[in-house]
């Protein structure tokens, strides 16, 4: 589907747990799990949440992190948004009439 595009994201984990995240411009490697980069801190790093609220890596603790895309809006006329949508939970309608034959 078409959306609007945003940015990047740059997403931190460490410990499997999610972080935080910081809105990039450009990705510099493959989007997603693809380009995980694992690596150790070499200085304490601290990434703020929308409510402001820090949370800190410290430094020497291992962590990684992922590019993801920003999306924003559905684009087309309403039509179209219907229609894509429709179409999109077409799969889950063909399992439902399955099942029924059973």
């Amino acid at each position: 589907m078409d959306f609007q595009f945003l940015g990047y994201s740059l997403e931190y984990y460490q410990n499997n747990k999610y972080v935080g995240s910081v809105k990039v411009t450009q990705a510099d490697r493959p989007l997603g799990y693809s380009g995980r980069k694992y690596q150790i801190a070499e200085q304490d790093i601290v990434i703020y949440n929308s409510m402001n609220k820090a949370k800190k890596i410290r430094k020497g603790t291992e962590y990684y992190t992922e590019i993801i895309v920003l999306c924003g809006k559905l684009k087309g006329s309403q039509e179209e948004k219907v229609s894509r949508l429709r179409s999109s939970f077409e799969w889950r309608n063909q399992l439902k009439s399955i099942g029924n034959e059973l």
